[in-house]
């Protein structure tokens, strides 16, 4: 088991990427908090994982909402060696039917809420020696991006230079 007792948040674990993500931890020993907005379906992914697995109600557009994910994590994990960071949520429409709360929810689920919840993990990720793995997406190499996708790629581009400003101040981590 090559992730054995390694206490691993994984945000965005409610579905897709998140949830396979986390079942794939929990199968190579790993303890996983999973985290996500729908908790009924965080259950079903604790009982297929077994292995010592929470689930937390987290919606990455609240800041109080992620501390407390990070928190409750760490307390019943008994720390934190890595952070999994999935949401990712698009609009599917084109540009001139995006308004300014579409553009909100998709930056703050997408970028944002990536920021936050590694503000909160930072201080046990140093202290765990752990890192932090961020989903992003092959789409943002499509040039032009795919019809409907602007908000997403955009979202996703700029969680990549969020990624890198992070590693910019942290390169001790």
């Amino acid at each position: 088991m090559r992730l054995s007792n390694r206490r691993i948040l994984v945000v965005g674990a409610s579905s897709g990427v998140g949830l396979a993500s986390g079942l794939a931890i929990a199968a190579e020993g790993g303890r996983v908090a999973f985290a996500a907005r729908r908790v009924d379906r965080l259950e079903d992914a604790v009982a297929q994982a077994g292995n010592g697995s929470i689930a937390i109600a987290c919606d990455v557009r609240d800041e109080a909402s992620c501390a407390s994910t990070v928190s409750q994590a760490v307390s019943s994990l008994g720390g934190l060696d890595s952070l999994v960071y999935a949401p990712g949520i698009s609009s599917f429409k084109l540009l001139r039917e995006i308004d300014a709360e579409i553009w909100r929810e998709v930056l703050e689920t997408n970028l944002i809420g990536a920021s936050l919840m590694t503000r909160h993990a930072i201080g046990h990720l140093e202290a765990a020696r752990g890192k932090a793995v961020f989903i992003s997406s092959i789409s943002i190499q499509d040039s032009p991006p795919r019809r409907g996708q602007a908000p997403y790629v955009v979202s996703k581009t700029a969680l990549e230079t969020l990624i890198r400003a992070w590693q910019g101040e942290n390169r001790a981590v």
